[in-house]
């Protein structure tokens, strides 16, 4: 898909790739290297814009500067911008996937709280005895309630929790 984005004229292609036109007239390749915390800058002019975002506004129908609506990586790579890997989330929705988050901590020595956050919300999941039954109790809640819906709705996933009840790992209702 070829666009202009800036003043810049741009080639944009599915699997992520990036060319941009130079003066001469010809498209060049843009490296797809981590410049900026891990992620790839593509320059348009005087501004600067992640390549997941361009590729969001060309397939995806992202607003390219509203940032309220975020880019996720499905897969967690940074660098891995291809259609498929990405998805239009909010801040909370694109937090669901984050690694090295564990839900669960200890409040002091032999207990064990987990908690779940979702849709800006803390939910207490229970105090346990041990951290593998806390890491239990939050992994078996973010398996039930951590789905990013295909029309990125957070309505939808709203009703999806007030007609349901959260129960941690020994059937004790939590929420």
């Amino acid at each position: 898909m070829e666009v202009c984005l800036n003043g810049t004229e741009l080639s944009v292609f599915e699997d992520g790739t990036i060319f941009r036109m130079n003066k001469a007239g010809v498209y060049i390749k843009v490296p797809a290297n981590d410049n900026c915390q891990g992620y790839n800058r593509i320059q348009c002019k005087y501004k600067k814009y992640r390549r997941h975002r361009i590729i969001g506004w060309c397939y995806l129908g992202l607003d390219i500067d509203d940032t309220t609506k975020l880019i996720d990586h499905k897969d967690g790579n940074k660098l891995n911008n291809a259609v498929s890997n990405l998805r239009i989330v909010n801040s909370s929705q694109n937090s669901m996937n984050r690694l090295g988050v564990s839900g669960y901590s200890m409040i002091r020595p032999g207990k064990w709280r987990a908690r779940l956050k979702l849709n800006y919300k803390s939910y207490h999941l229970g105090v346990y005895d041990s951290e593998e039954d806390a890491r239990l109790a939050y992994l078996s809640a973010k398996l039930m309630y951590h789905i990013i819906e295909s029309d990125n709705s957070l309505e939808n996933i709203s009703k999806k929790i007030e007609n349901q009840k959260i129960t941690d790992i020994k059937g004790n209702l939590v929420i």
